[in-house]
């Protein structure tokens, strides 16, 4: 696993060196505008005057509460925060993230499949990767969600049956906060990287949907 890692790093390494000017073009003006729409729904998001986010912390919080989660609880409520905010700025830059970052994506898996590119690229074959890769970026999603929710149900299961065993302490209840913290974080990851490798498989292949998770899993 690590010598093919390594052969792809070369690969990539050697293939943005070739064709530096057509990599750099690609994200200035397909990739720029993303990070721009990212940047800008992080301060929104972090914004106290924001409409959005308070409703969204104060829905999670609920839930949180009527699922059994102690409030009281710095780590719950610093990860409720946090929920927040990403499914805020998610929210905002959802519109670049269909067009400009999926496109970006589509001219660079297309410069690594022909191995040659030339700007400005192809739009039709440009347009054939864009279809596969919305599909498995919808897909991906929805898995996003599935890890969430998955989550949460694991913690409200350890917790549940830690009240039912009587281990109310604040020692106790800070030690399983923070183990579900950590789950979230690995379950999350582990979400994330088999997405990503998902929507560059999809592009390589041209297919898009459901399948390329699992095989990517």
């Amino acid at each position: 696993m690590e010598k093919v890692s390594a052969k792809i790093l070369r690969k990539s390494i050697h293939s943005f060196l070739q064709n530096y000017h057509y990599f750099t073009s690609t994200a200035v003006f397909l990739a720029f505008p993303f990070s721009a729409s990212i940047l800008l729904s992080q301060a929104l998001a972090t914004d106290s005057s924001s409409t959005i986010l308070p409703q969204i912390y104060t829905r999670l919080k609920a839930l949180f509460d009527a699922a059994g989660f102690p409030s009281s609880s710095q780590l719950f409520t610093i990860l409720n925060l946090k929920v927040s905010q990403t499914i805020t700025s998610s929210i905002f830059s959802l519109p670049f993230t269909l067009t400009f970052l999926l496109f970006a994506k589509a001219c660079t898996i297309q410069a690594l499949k022909n191995h040659k590119p030339s700007l400005p690229p192809s739009f039709n074959s440009i347009l054939s990767l864009y279809k596969p890769l919305l599909q498995t970026y919808i897909c991906n999603c929805f898995l996003i969600l599935s890890a969430n929710a998955t989550a949460f149900c694991l913690m409200f299961l350890v917790f549940s049956c830690i009240e039912g065993l009587g281990y109310n302490s604040p020692t106790c209840l800070f030690f399983m906060s923070a183990c579900g913290a950590i789950l979230f974080s690995v379950i999350l990851a582990n979400a994330l990287v088999i997405c990503n490798m998902a929507i560059a498989l999809s592009g390589m292949e041209g297919h898009g949907g459901k399948r390329h998770q699992l095989l990517c899993s």
